[in-house]
Protein backbone atom coordinates (compact mmCIF):
# COMPACT_ATOMS: atom_id res chain seq x y z
CA UNK A 1 0.00 0.00 0.00
CA UNK A 2 1.19 3.52 -0.82
CA UNK A 3 1.60 5.77 2.21
CA UNK A 4 0.06 8.88 0.64
CA UNK A 5 -1.79 9.63 -2.54
CA UNK A 6 -1.77 12.84 -4.57
CA UNK A 7 -4.77 15.15 -4.79
CA UNK A 8 -5.83 16.72 -8.08
CA UNK A 9 -4.00 19.85 -7.01
CA UNK A 10 -0.71 17.98 -6.68
CA UNK A 11 -0.79 17.94 -2.89
CA UNK A 12 -0.24 14.87 -0.74
CA UNK A 13 -3.53 13.44 0.45
CA UNK A 14 -4.03 10.89 3.18
CA UNK A 15 -7.42 9.52 2.12
CA UNK A 16 -5.96 6.78 -0.11
CA UNK A 17 -8.08 7.85 -3.09
CA UNK A 18 -5.35 7.16 -5.67
CA UNK A 19 -3.45 4.38 -3.88
CA UNK A 20 -4.44 1.66 -6.37
CA UNK A 21 -3.21 3.49 -9.46
CA UNK A 22 -0.16 4.97 -7.75
CA UNK A 23 0.83 1.39 -6.81
CA UNK A 24 0.72 0.26 -10.46
CA UNK A 25 4.14 -0.62 -11.82
CA UNK A 26 5.26 2.20 -14.08
CA UNK A 27 2.74 4.74 -12.78
CA UNK A 28 3.72 5.85 -9.29
CA UNK A 29 3.45 9.14 -7.41
CA UNK A 30 5.24 11.21 -10.06
CA UNK A 31 2.69 10.34 -12.74
CA UNK A 32 -0.19 10.87 -10.31
CA UNK A 33 1.16 14.35 -9.63
CA UNK A 34 1.49 14.92 -13.38
CA UNK A 35 -2.16 13.86 -13.86
CA UNK A 36 -3.15 16.30 -11.12
CA UNK A 37 -1.51 19.12 -13.11
CA UNK A 38 -3.22 18.14 -16.38
CA UNK A 39 -6.16 19.92 -18.01
CA UNK A 40 -8.43 17.98 -20.35
CA UNK A 41 -11.10 19.35 -22.67
CA UNK A 42 -13.92 16.87 -23.32
CA UNK A 43 -16.12 17.80 -26.26
CA UNK A 44 -19.39 15.88 -26.00
CA UNK A 45 -20.99 14.63 -22.77
CA UNK A 46 -23.14 11.86 -24.24
CA UNK A 47 -22.63 8.13 -24.67
CA UNK A 48 -18.84 8.34 -25.00
CA UNK A 49 -18.31 11.45 -22.90
CA UNK A 50 -20.18 10.12 -19.87
CA UNK A 51 -17.70 7.37 -18.94
CA UNK A 52 -14.71 9.46 -20.03
CA UNK A 53 -15.74 12.32 -17.73
CA UNK A 54 -16.42 10.03 -14.77
CA UNK A 55 -13.15 8.13 -15.16
CA UNK A 56 -10.97 11.21 -15.64
CA UNK A 57 -12.42 12.88 -12.56
CA UNK A 58 -12.07 9.71 -10.52
CA UNK A 59 -8.46 9.19 -11.60
CA UNK A 60 -7.38 12.52 -10.15
CA UNK A 61 -7.30 14.80 -13.15
CA UNK A 62 -6.54 18.38 -12.13
CA UNK A 63 -8.87 20.32 -14.43
CA UNK A 64 -11.69 19.21 -16.68
CA UNK A 65 -13.65 21.35 -19.13
CA UNK A 66 -16.80 19.85 -20.64
CA UNK A 67 -18.38 21.39 -23.75
CA UNK A 68 -21.78 20.20 -24.97
CA UNK A 69 -24.79 22.23 -26.20
CA UNK A 70 -27.28 19.36 -25.83
CA UNK A 71 -29.78 18.34 -23.16
CA UNK A 72 -30.43 14.92 -21.64
CA UNK A 73 -32.93 12.81 -23.56
CA UNK A 74 -34.73 9.79 -22.11
CA UNK A 75 -34.00 7.89 -25.32
CA UNK A 76 -30.26 8.05 -24.56
CA UNK A 77 -30.27 7.18 -20.85
CA UNK A 78 -29.32 3.56 -21.51
CA UNK A 79 -25.91 4.67 -22.80
CA UNK A 80 -25.31 8.02 -21.09
CA UNK A 81 -24.41 6.75 -17.63
CA UNK A 82 -23.96 10.11 -15.89
CA UNK A 83 -27.66 10.95 -16.15
CA UNK A 84 -30.94 9.77 -14.65
CA UNK A 85 -34.57 9.93 -15.70
CA UNK A 86 -35.04 13.03 -13.54
CA UNK A 87 -32.33 14.78 -15.62
CA UNK A 88 -34.37 14.68 -18.85
CA UNK A 89 -34.33 18.07 -20.56
CA UNK A 90 -31.43 19.45 -18.47
CA UNK A 91 -28.14 20.58 -20.06
CA UNK A 92 -25.62 17.73 -20.25
CA UNK A 93 -22.54 19.90 -19.69
CA UNK A 94 -23.85 21.31 -16.39
CA UNK A 95 -25.00 17.93 -15.10
CA UNK A 96 -21.79 16.20 -16.18
CA UNK A 97 -19.72 18.85 -14.42
CA UNK A 98 -21.73 18.46 -11.21
CA UNK A 99 -21.41 14.65 -11.35
CA UNK A 100 -17.65 14.88 -11.97
CA UNK A 101 -17.29 17.18 -8.94
CA UNK A 102 -19.31 14.69 -6.86
CA UNK A 103 -17.04 11.85 -7.99
CA UNK A 104 -13.93 13.82 -7.05
CA UNK A 105 -14.20 17.23 -5.39
CA UNK A 106 -10.44 17.76 -5.94
CA UNK A 107 -10.99 17.96 -9.72
CA UNK A 108 -11.71 21.50 -10.91
CA UNK A 109 -14.57 21.07 -13.39
CA UNK A 110 -16.22 23.54 -15.71
CA UNK A 111 -19.29 22.76 -17.82
CA UNK A 112 -19.94 24.88 -20.91
CA UNK A 113 -23.48 24.60 -22.34
CA UNK A 114 -22.61 25.57 -25.90
CA UNK A 115 -20.98 24.24 -29.02
CA UNK A 116 -17.26 23.80 -29.50
CA UNK A 117 -15.15 26.80 -30.50
CA UNK A 118 -11.50 26.56 -31.53
CA UNK A 119 -10.41 28.78 -28.63
CA UNK A 120 -11.48 26.00 -26.22
CA UNK A 121 -8.36 24.02 -27.12
CA UNK A 122 -5.76 26.57 -26.00
CA UNK A 123 -6.16 25.99 -22.24
CA UNK A 124 -6.16 22.19 -22.51
CA UNK A 125 -3.21 19.83 -22.39
CA UNK A 126 -5.23 17.12 -24.15
CA UNK A 127 -8.50 17.21 -26.09
CA UNK A 128 -10.92 14.27 -25.93
CA UNK A 129 -13.37 14.25 -28.83
CA UNK A 130 -16.52 12.39 -27.82
CA UNK A 131 -18.70 13.77 -30.61
CA UNK A 132 -20.58 11.96 -33.31
CA UNK A 133 -20.37 14.55 -36.08
CA UNK A 134 -17.67 14.29 -38.73
CA UNK A 135 -17.59 18.03 -39.48
CA UNK A 136 -17.14 18.79 -35.80
CA UNK A 137 -14.40 16.17 -35.52
CA UNK A 138 -12.50 17.93 -38.32
CA UNK A 139 -12.94 21.30 -36.60
CA UNK A 140 -11.61 19.93 -33.31
CA UNK A 141 -8.67 18.36 -35.14
CA UNK A 142 -7.81 21.61 -36.96
CA UNK A 143 -7.94 23.62 -33.74
CA UNK A 144 -5.73 21.12 -31.90
CA UNK A 145 -3.19 20.96 -34.73
CA UNK A 146 -2.99 24.75 -34.82
CA UNK A 147 -1.82 24.86 -31.19
CA UNK A 148 0.00 21.52 -31.05
CA UNK A 149 -2.36 19.64 -28.73
CA UNK A 150 -3.01 15.87 -28.90
CA UNK A 151 -6.54 14.65 -29.54
CA UNK A 152 -8.03 11.39 -28.36
CA UNK A 153 -11.14 10.53 -30.30
CA UNK A 154 -13.59 7.69 -30.29
CA UNK A 155 -16.60 6.77 -32.36
CA UNK A 156 -19.29 4.14 -32.04
CA UNK A 157 -21.71 3.09 -34.76
CA UNK A 158 -23.97 0.12 -34.18
CA UNK A 159 -21.80 -2.75 -32.92
CA UNK A 160 -18.51 -1.19 -34.02
CA UNK A 161 -16.21 1.25 -32.31
CA UNK A 162 -12.99 3.07 -33.09
CA UNK A 163 -10.44 4.83 -30.93
CA UNK A 164 -7.35 6.77 -31.91
CA UNK A 165 -4.89 9.34 -30.64
CA UNK A 166 -3.84 12.15 -32.98
CA UNK A 167 -0.46 13.52 -32.04
CA UNK A 168 0.40 16.87 -33.62
CA UNK A 169 3.31 16.88 -36.08
CA UNK A 170 4.48 13.32 -35.31
CA UNK A 171 1.31 11.30 -35.76
CA UNK A 172 -1.79 10.77 -37.84
CA UNK A 173 -4.74 13.11 -37.64
CA UNK A 174 -8.08 13.81 -39.23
Amino acid sequence: MVAASISAHGQAADDGRYDRQVALTGFGPANQARLARTTVLVVGAGGLGSPVIALLAGAGLGRLTIVDPDVVSRSNLHRQSLYTTADSGAPKAQLAAARARAINPDCVVQGQVRGFVAADVAAADIVVDCTDQTALRYAINRAALAVGKPVVWAAVAGWHGRLSVSQPVTGPCW
